[in-house]
């Protein structure tokens, strides 16, 4: 059990009443500082959370490699399809390119209609689109079916996110995001292996059963967040979703979570538009809505968040995962002898393993610490590569060519080793923990459709860059891509390692913008508020 001491954020006001479903206050007039305990939740609860909403990330992890196998497989029936390397790339990239209305509508949806029914949505139009591709008849099916899941995909993914930083606890948070990672590459290696020894049908039919135990699961467990029904106003609800988290005999905790979250919310502005759990909404507020997101408190997360995820797309983490296997393929050359179907797979699992210490690691150790040390590593691996690369085209006389085609492809896998512990999670890891609550839900929708759209051009992009430079230029661009993306870690991003949402919202509050030149965090005195 975790016990974290924390200073009290004091909105002056403290719930006495939640006997109906209308928010009650009183004031409080005590000024001085005071600390209260903070008792992290019950694990069990948390982890039946986890693997309900891991089984989105899965998911997308194989919708997201199944071109990798798919693409090769059509390639093999072209008898029964026919396309062009054009086709090829928009199959490829338009999950990607399509997503970013499913994030919008995610980050909207969730906000509104709440987390649960969101992911559930999501994980329905998922099953129509695995369904379509399956059972397609031409590219045009196939296509459709990969827009149709790249709209699912930012529906899970974005609401996917919030839930886990809201029900989780601040020091098993890292490790709950970081499994979000594990079960994409999870998700990864499965359509993999689907893809290698069944048909491409049955592989993508079987894909689907991730969609319909995630259903299964919100639907006879998950609840819906508390942080999301205290801001409906629906006390109740969130009471009932705190007692079966907390479990029987925990009234004193469900209490005191139901005052630390309130806390958050400024009810005094918003109390005359709460009744019965209902939220109404005014069109004369859309500009001074807007213009309240218009802070440096939020600004300033949102662009950190968004400039540290959209380095994944220049560095290579979505090139990787959708063109793995031809990768792999150009990595090897001529050496007909080595599987790029098997080697993939294994580079996976190495992803895999890396992402499990990972997760132990951030128990102890901060997110700047691994994401400087994953960092560096990258680059380190980049250039050797890059070195290997061009000797063997320069080289008059290749010596010992298995032993070089070997170097190449234990060095490509230590890049994504190094990676994965560190800036191939932490940007989706810290997304969620440093937007405020009031834009968690937007915001986080908001910054992954901007990611996706950039990952479907690089996606796009990627065939003509790699016919004109060759695989060493795409790792050149990779080496240079992580190098900064490593210098904007050590300026910019701060530490959130064991740190409550408070204290981290609270952190953007002060002026600075630079981690390296700010003060860190700071206490808060009880008559400050968050709003």
């Amino acid at each position: 059990m975790e016990v974290l001491k924390h200073v009290e954020y004091n909105s002056e006001k403290q719930v006495t009443s939640i006997n109906s479903d209308e928010c009650e206050v009183e004031s409080s007039s005590s000024t001085k500082e005071k600390e209260i305990v903070f008792i992290a939740r019950p694990l069990f609860p948390q982890l039946v959370m986890m693997a309900c909403i891991n089984l989105g990330f899965l998911v997308f992890g194989m919708g997201l490699s199944h071109t990798a196998v798919l693409i090769p497989r059509l390639q093999e029936e072209n008898n029964t399809f026919t396309f062009t390397d054009q086709d090829i790339a928009s199959i490829v990239s338009v999950y990607s390119i399509i997503s970013p209305l499913g994030f919008l509508l995610g980050g909207i949806v969730t906000d509104f209609w709440g987390r649960k029914k969101t992911i559930i949505l999501g994980h329905v139009i998922y099953i129509v689109g695995w369904s379509t591709i399956a059972a397609a008849q031409n590219i045009s099916t196939i296509f459709a079916g990969r827009m149709t899941e790249g709209i699912a995909k930012g529906l899970v993914l974005t609401t996917g996110i919030v839930y886990l930083d809201e029900l989780s606890s601040s020091k098993l948070r890292p490790v709950f995001g970081n499994s979000m990672k594990i079960a994409i590459l999870l998700g990864i290696l499965l359509i993999l292996g689907l893809g290698t020894f069944l048909h491409w049908r049955t592989a993508t039919a079987i894909a689907m059963c991730g969609d319909i135990l995630a259903i299964v699961g919100f639907f006879l467990y998950i609840p819906e967040t508390p942080s999301w029904l205290i801001r409906k106003g629906r006390l109740r609800d969130a009471h009932t979703t705190l007692t079966k988290m907390w479990g029987p005999g925990r009234e004193a905790e469900v209490q005191n979570d139901i005052k630390i979250i309130s806390k958050r919310f400024n009810f005094k502005d918003n109390k005359t538009m709460i009744r019965n759990g209902k939220k109404f909404f005014s069109i004369r507020q859309i500009i001074p809505t807007t213009l309240g997101y218009m802070r440096p408190y939020i600004l300033k997360p949102f662009f950190i968040a968004l400039v540290f995820l959209v380095f994944q797309c220049f560095w290579g983490n979505t090139i990787i995962t959708a063109y793995k296997v031809e990768i792999v393929t150009k990595l090897k050359g001529n050496a007909d002898w080595m599987d790029s179907y098997v080697i993939s797979i294994v580079a996976t699992a190495v992803e895999i393993i890396s992402l499990v210490i990972l997760c132990l690691l951030l128990l102890v150790i901060g997110r700047r610490t691994m994401g400087l040390v994953s960092g560096i590593g990258m680059v380190i691996c980049a250039s050797i590569l890059i070195g290997v690369l061009y000797y063997e085209v320069t080289a008059d006389v290749v010596i010992h060519e298995n032993a070089i085609i070997w170097v190449k492809i234990l060095f490509f896998m230590l890049y994504n080793f190094t990676a994965m512990i560190g800036l191939g999670i932490l940007p989706f890891i810290m997304m969620g923990e440093m937007l405020p609550s009031k834009v968690r839900g937007f915001g986080t929708g908001l910054i992954v459709a901007i990611y996706d759209v950039l990952v479907g051009v690089s996606l796009a992009l990627y065939p003509s860059i790699s016919n004109v430079h060759g695989i060493k230029g795409i790792f050149l661009i990779f080496g240079i891509s992580s190098l900064f993306c490593t210098v904007f870690v050590f300026l910019f991003l701060p530490e959130t390692h064991r740190k409550r949402l408070e204290e981290i919202e609270t952190y953007f509050h002060q002026p600075n913008i630079m981690w390296i030149t700010g003060n860190g965090y700071r206490k808060v005195k009880e008559n400050e508020q968050i709003v």
